[in-house]
């Protein structure tokens, strides 16, 4: 009887390309793993605002915001309070709640006031959230 010699399969370039690909993306989560768990500390958000515009609008004056989450955590129920001020003395209080603010992410939103605040001071500053 003779023998007959199986083939040795050939392995393609191709499939050889993509295997080291996906050793690559294998490589470089366990490498981005490696440094969030060598970070320390617990995440934050980082919340800073900003007046984007101000124009009336029929329910008083309109003040545009810019929420930006510099930080790496998601800021939920994030609080927003807009105080206009004339003269050191505080005329109007405007406050609202953001569903959230993702990391590294912007949201827009909006404060309400009766009184122009062009015609004052106003500061915009975050309250507080809450970590989902």
């Amino acid at each position: 009887m003779a023998q007959t010699k199986k083939a040795t399969p050939h392995t393609s370039r191709q499939t050889w390309c993509l295997a080291a690909i996906g050793m690559l993306f294998l490589l470089a989560s366990f490498s981005v793993l490696l440094r969030e768990s060598w970070r320390g500390g617990r995440p934050a958000a980082d919340i800073a605002i900003r007046v984007d515009e101000i124009r009336p609008s029929p329910h008083g004056h309109l003040v545009g915001l810019k929420i930006a989450n510099s930080g790496n955590a998601t800021a939920a129920s994030l609080g927003v309070e807009g105080v206009l001020t004339r003269g050191g003395v505080a005329v109007e209080r405007s406050e609202i709640t953001v569903d959230y603010v993702a990391a590294g992410s912007e949201r827009d939103a909006a404060l309400v006031f009766s009184n122009d605040p062009r015609q004052g001071e106003l500061s915009v500053r975050a309250k507080g959230y809450i970590d989902p």
